[in-house]
């Protein structure tokens, strides 16, 4: 393997885990964890017919709703820092805004992420990662969202304007001033790299739980199927408090194509996307706190290079709990 491909393995092994972890800012064209030994990803035809997140025992997933008041996060910012190969390699942070009125959009309220890499990976392979959403009030789905990816000297923006009745999502991709729009078919409901982690907040997460999601992330449509294999006390880096009760949770991630509309439909009649998998990316573990704050504390992700970790550093509280 050169050691251009190490490099590159290691940029998208941060990547994968900051998609997992939910300081999910960074939305890329093609996320995998690099291995060049992996053998082709199994395709299977599946359908997700459960197209919000589930829950459920055994393979069949329950849909659901949940309540998502994410005004009453407002203000309140979560900081992680990513290590592998014995150092720290990338930070990350994520913010929630205060609501707002949008001629366009409706009643929202925005959310904005942030990583970057550092220390040893900056040397070899620096890059930043941006994003800003805005998350519908009442329905907590994204309406509208633009990230910013720069790395190995290039920078690229996407902007996506979410039309889950239509079973679409309207992106420009820009690089070098020059805009490529695309029409992208997604599942009605259709989280976002932020939405979902906001969404799972709400959850009970008790032992033996299922939860299923949909995320868009401004290219590709991936599943998350999330397990709850047990609670435990589990130490907190960030804050005062030495331990608390937490949830620990297997990932998998699947990355979805959609297929060709069915021939003998009529013209002009929406239907929901079909998909099959494309690629299963492997089982990443994390602990999910189960006290007020309600946000990953760490997650853990074997690789061809060892475990990349990830770890809750410092919890700001949302505005209305500071007062």
């Amino acid at each position: 393997m050169s050691y251009h491909i190490k490099l590159q393995n290691i940029r998208q092994i941060a990547l994968q885990t900051m998609i997992l972890c939910g300081a999910f800012f960074c939305i890329f064209s093609v996320v995998q964890v690099a291995n060049a030994k992996d053998a082709p990803a199994r395709a299977a035809a599946e359908s997700p017919s459960t197209h919000r997140m589930g829950r459920g025992d055994g393979p069949e997933l329950l849909p659901f709703v949940t309540n998502f008041p994410v005004e009453q996060w407002a203000g309140e910012e979560v900081h992680y820092s990513i290590s592998m190969m014995g150092g720290e390699a990338a930070r990350a942070a994520m913010h929630i805004g205060e609501v707002i009125d949008d001629e366009e959009l409706g009643r929202v309220a925005p959310v904005q992420g942030l990583i970057s890499s550092v220390g040893f990976l900056s040397a070899l392979v620096k890059f930043k990662y941006g994003g800003m959403t805005y998350i519908d009030l009442e329905t907590g789905y994204p309406v509208w969202s633009e990230k910013l990816l720069e790395d190995g000297g290039r920078t690229r923006t996407y902007t996506s304007y979410y039309a889950r009745d239509e079973y679409r999502a309207d992106v420009v991709r820009n690089e070098n001033d020059r805009d490529s729009p695309r029409k992208k078919m997604i599942p009605r409901h259709s989280d976002d790299i932020f939405t979902w982690l906001l969404r799972l907040r709400e959850m009970d997460l008790e032992v033996g739980e299922t939860y299923v999601a949909y995320i868009f992330d401004g290219w590709l449509v991936r599943r998350l199927t999330l397990r709850v294999l047990s609670h435990a006390e589990r130490p907190v880096r960030a804050g005062a408090r030495e331990t608390v009760k937490a949830a620990e949770i297997a990932i998998q991630t699947e990355s979805l194509e959609p297929l060709a509309p069915l021939p003998w439909a009529p013209k002009g009649v929406l239907l929901p996307p079909v998909y099959h998998v494309i690629k299963r990316e492997q089982v990443a573990s994390m602990w999910f706190s189960l006290d007020d704050r309600r946000v990953p504390l760490n997650i853990s992700l074997q690789t061809p290079v060892g475990f990349v970790r990830m770890e809750l550093t410092k919890y700001v509280a949302p505005s209305r709990d500071r007062r």
